[in-house]
């Protein structure tokens, strides 16, 4: 009874889909079927290198089960996005995996199995929310300005109350040079804002003028002063804060080359600066070079998680879907085959396990 039930569950053992670490190719020994040259595009965490280049990642242990059960054997060739497609379209390869998403223009080139992964565009931005982030993010050159216009203008007043003054008030605005010039100081800075001691006042009608003229100016200037400061504090408090794609036309946005946040971004017409990779744009966002990196949602928070503890956060929404196949030429004979495989396979317990293993998912 017990070697009936031990081998009960070795057959259970063995009817169990799992997905094991792959190698950068597999062989599988049917000399009828020749070697399949199968390009990956990496984009973790479904597909990359490590150090040393052993390949791994969602897509290549999905396809390397594929393979196992339809007893191919495989050589593994690193290729972006753009020789992924026009490498399948002319059948330099078999097969293409990896992130690589469905669309209208590739679909045209090559031909896809059924999907084995639906997500969408993600968006990384700077992580605000400290007092040095904060007191970074102040228009401190607006400021400045303002602050050194009134300064100039107050001096200027000062100086000319004094010229007007100093012989006919010396008892406020007289004595030295410097003790008048301070006082005409004093008195322009007091009226500038509205204080009026009442201990120093003009008593020539030079004076006088001048007085009237700093007082209406006064007046304006702190309301000019109060706006530009007020809006600068304003524009950048709105540039600060992204609250989801529609805010990408007023950003400075990143992406890669070759990738559908390209294709997103050109449909919308929204400038952009290319950069070789996701880990290169995340590290410009932490460096305020860019607003916001776009790039295919998981990947961006894979790539993150590895980076460390930059200052980056991607958003939770995701926008312009995006489902992830593996391409193969136009009228292969693969493709049914593999969507049958691929289909059972994605039902299975195996595949929760290997999207939990690299995803996190429950």
């Amino acid at each position: 009874m017990r070697r009936i039930l031990l081998s009960c569950l070795a057959l259970l053992a063995l009817g169990t889909v799992t997905f094991a670490q792959t190698p950068s190719s597999t062989p599988v020994s049917d000399p009828t079927q020749p070697r399949l040259r199968v390009a990956v595009l990496r984009s973790p965490p479904f597909s990359w290198q490590d150090e040393s280049g052993f390949w791994q990642g969602i897509a290549v242990a999905l396809w390397a089960k594929i393979a196992q059960e339809l007893h191919l054997s495989y050589d593994l060739a690193l290729a972006d996005a753009q020789d992924l497609v026009a490498g399948v379209a002319a059948e330099r390869y078999a097969v293409g995996i990896g992130a690589l998403s469905v669309t209208p223009d590739r679909e045209e080139l090559v031909d896809f199995t059924h999907p084995f992964f639906s997500t969408g565009l993600g968006m990384a931005v700077h992580r605000r929310g400290s007092v040095v982030e904060a007191l970074h993010q102040m228009p401190w050159r607006a400021i400045a300005l303002a602050l050194g216009s009134l300064l100039g203008l107050t001096m200027l007043a000062g100086a000319l109350v004094w010229l007007a003054e100093r012989r006919v008030n010396p008892d406020q605005f007289g004595g030295p040079r410097h003790h008048g010039i301070g006082a005409g100081l004093w008195w322009a800075a007091v009226t500038l804002t509205t204080v009026g001691y009442g201990d120093k006042t003009p008593r020539s009608i030079v004076g006088r003028m001048v007085a009237v003229i700093w007082m209406l100016a006064s007046l304006i200037l702190t309301a000019s002063f109060t706006a530009t400061i007020t809006s600068a504090l304003t524009v950048n408090t709105l540039n600060s804060i992204v609250a989801g794609p529609a805010d990408l036309p007023r950003l400075h946005v990143g992406a890669v080359a070759g990738t559908s946040s390209i294709k997103y971004l050109d449909e919308r017409r929204i400038s952009y600066r290319l950069y070789p990779d996701a880990t290169q744009g995340l590290r410009a966002v932490a460096r305020s070079e860019i607003d916001a990196f776009i790039a295919d949602k998981p990947l961006l928070q894979f790539r993150l998680g590895q980076l460390g503890d930059l200052p980056v956060q991607v958003m939770p929404h995701t926008f312009g879907r995006q489902d992830y196949s593996f391409a193969i030429p136009n009228g292969s004979s693969l493709r049914p085959e593999i969507n049958k495989v691929l289909l059972r396979l994605l039902e299975s317990p195996g595949w929760q396990q290997l999207r939990r293993r690299y995803l996190g998912d429950d």
